[in-house]
């Protein structure tokens, strides 16, 4: 999960919204640089592919220039392009059927000698941490990437993900009841290695 960046207020990012909607192209780059980030780190999470999560925050953001003017500021921008992002991925997943992490597509780190022990330590609890995300569903990543990564309330993820709040609580609790497990077995494994 990714920390979420820090924003300008939502004010200015609805009315970058509607210069965008005016087909306001500087306006558009702006957004571009506000969000894009936020948006690869959030469906990246989702597919677990990196060259799927590219291709997603592309089609996410032509989507915002093409649906700008249908933003009606009923939820923060955030919520709303976090929204369109799992859409765009979810149909990925299916277009594509990227479920599960392959080991190939994690970065080499090299030679660990070169590494600082704490740097190498914040990478292996890193490592274990996303491990144990991707051995979870789509579903419960997505819950647990927008409560803890982006700060979203259980209101706003219900918007994005277009289910009941009561759905989000009960993917939250079972996320994070998956997530604990799985943590638990890397780290029985580790101590048995």
């Amino acid at each position: 999960m990714t920390a979420p960046d820090q924003t300008v207020d939502d004010g200015d990012d609805r009315r970058l919204i509607a210069r965008v909607a005016a087909r306001d192209r500087a306006a558009f780059e702006a957004f571009y640089r506000a969000y894009a980030r936020r948006v690869l780190a959030f469906v990246r999470d989702v597919v677990c592919s990196p060259e799927l999560a590219e291709e997603v925050t592309s089609d996410t953001m032509i989507a915002v220039w093409r649906s700008a003017a249908r933003y009606r500021a009923q939820s923060r921008v955030l919520t709303w392009v976090l929204g369109i992002a799992h859409h765009k991925a979810v149909d990925a997943l299916r277009r594509k059927r990227v479920a599960h992490l392959r080991l190939d597509m994690l970065p080499e780190i090299g030679d660990r000698a070169l590494y600082p022990l704490d740097e190498l330590l914040r990478f292996e609890e890193r490592f274990a941490l996303d491990l144990a995300l991707r051995a979870l569903s789509a579903e419960h990543r997505t819950v647990l990437q927008l409560m803890y990564g982006f700060g979203c309330s259980q209101a706003e993820i219900a918007d994005i993900v277009g289910c009941p709040v009561a759905t989000v609580k009960t993917r939250v609790f079972y996320a994070k009841r998956r997530l604990r497990d799985e943590l638990d077995r890397a780290a029985a494994a580790e101590e048995l290695a």
